[in-house]
């Protein structure tokens, strides 16, 4: 569980809230999937009770990576167009090998090339879209380690920009070598 949820009032939940994870795992599977993994949760139950509303990030059969990007990228729009005034907000945590929402630094130990920093630039700053898909294979994260769940769906610049308010946290001693 991530120990920051137990501290929310119940009183703030409400329709006027709407769930939705920055970074996801292209997969359905129980133990993968961010939104399932969220959906365990007992905080869960509690928001649906009070009326939150969730973006479900979780693949069909049919979807592949670029079909189910454009699916969720699509229902955060629309989220947008029929909320105008909503509030939107963000928890983001950082991963033991530096990522954070999704995006993960250079593959090389020190400074990046430039392929990946093109690469980077092309696929999470100077693009119109709000959800990219991706294999992170070759991004091998912090340390050169290997990324455990590379298939990812997740958000980009432009739409952090659209947050109102974010909420960082990280939990855990193996992640302070990140945060050096």
């Amino acid at each position: 569980t991530v120990p920051m949820l137990a501290h929310i009032s119940k009183e703030v939940f409400g329709s006027h809230i709407t769930v939705v994870v920055l970074d996801e795992r292209f997969s359905s599977e129980n133990a993968v999937n961010n939104f399932l993994q969220l959906q365990k949760q007992p905080i869960y139950e509690k928001m649906k009770r009070a009326g939150v509303m969730f973006i479900d990030t979780v693949p069909d059969k049919q979807d592949d990576l670029e079909s189910f990007a454009e699916k969720y990228e699509k229902s955060l729009h629309q989220w947008k167009v029929n909320h105008p005034d909503g509030v939107m907000v963000a928890t983001q945590g950082i991963g033991i090998d530096g990522h954070t929402v999704g995006i993960f630094p250079a593959s090389s130990a020190g400074k990046p090339s430039l392929e990946e920093v093109e690469w980077f630039t092309k696929t999470f700053s100077t693009t119109d879209r709000w959800i990219v898909g991706y294999d992170a294979r070759l991004r091998q994260g912090f340390g050169g380690q290997a990324v455990l769940h590379p298939i990812r769906v997740t958000t980009t610049f432009p739409f952090l920009r659209q947050l109102d308010h974010v909420v960082f946290y990280c939990y855990g001693e193996k992640k302070q070598e990140a945060l050096a």
